[in-house]
């Protein structure tokens, strides 16, 4: 308890922000007593209630109940792209789910290519895990992704500055990616994927194929 009290006073502008706003919570259960109190507890509790029995089956019934756009995440490899473009879906998340269970997973940076070919040119693929920078994006997008994601750099980010940090980071990613692009010759990232992998070198000079 008292390094806890200490902890508080050093922080007394967070320390003020509990204070006015309570514990943080999940948005999600916010109000919910059965998935307990605080951001921790309400966590774990919904990982407890995560369905294991998912088949593709279940992403196909889903698919034909769901008018909307349907995008799963999770995938790691050609096979399952190919499967979930068989379910019916709209667009993929190539994921290792940040790393964090497995370091001996392949990087989705190098799946970009064979995940891309497995899905198709028509539907959408998403790609995060370990992008951090404006570089990481060109490359993804070079290599045949729609979209990055990035979870952990705003987290910091908002930890360390708030909104503020956030538009901050933003406008980082941005001039990254601006920079990046003027060295590599082209002027927008759309000619940048219009041109692919060619966009990225080895030492040799050649192009790179991840």
């Amino acid at each position: 308890m008292p390094r806890l009290m200490w902890d508080f006073a050093r922080r007394p502008l967070w320390s003020l922000d509990v204070l006015r706003g309570g514990v943080p919570e999940v948005e999600l259960v916010r109000g919910r007593k059965e998935f307990g109190r605080g951001a921790l507890a309400q966590a774990g509790a919904l990982s407890r209630r995560l369905r294991k029995d998912l088949t593709w089956e279940t992403v196909a019934d889903l698919r034909g109940k769901w008018p909307g756009s349907l995008i799963v995440k999770g995938i790691s490899g050609p096979a399952d792209a190919a499967l979930a473009r068989d379910a019916g879906v709209d667009g993929i998340v190539l994921s290792n789910l940040g790393g964090r269970q497995l370091d001996q997973g392949a990087s989705t940076v190098s799946l970009i290519r064979p995940v891309r070919a497995a899905l198709g040119e028509d539907l959408a693929l998403y790609v995060d895990s370990g992008f951090r920078r404006g570089t990481d994006i060109f490359k993804a997008l070079a290599l045949g992704a729609d979209c990055v994601l990035m979870g952990r750099p705003f987290a910091w980010a908002v930890a360390a500055e708030g909104e503020r940090g956030a538009a901050h980071f933003i406008a980082l990613l941005r001039r990254e990616i601006e920079i990046t692009l003027n060295l590599a010759g082209v002027s927008s990232v759309a000619e940048a994927r219009a041109a692919g992998p060619a966009m990225l070198f080895d030492g040799a000079g050649r192009a790179a194929a991840p």
